[in-house]
């Protein structure tokens, strides 16, 4: 990866029917990520 790169703060978003996903990266390394779903979970 380009040194100039290892600072870049990303902010990644996906979406689904149920799903959304986000995550928060500098360079390569994942900060924090985080999924929420619609679907009820019974356990």
């Amino acid at each position: 990866m380009n040194p100039s790169h290892d600072h870049l703060i990303t902010l990644a978003i996906e979406t689904s029917c149920d799903d959304t996903s986000v995550a928060v990266l500098r360079g390569q390394i994942v900060l924090s990520n985080l999924v929420s779903s619609q679907i009820n979970r019974r356990f």
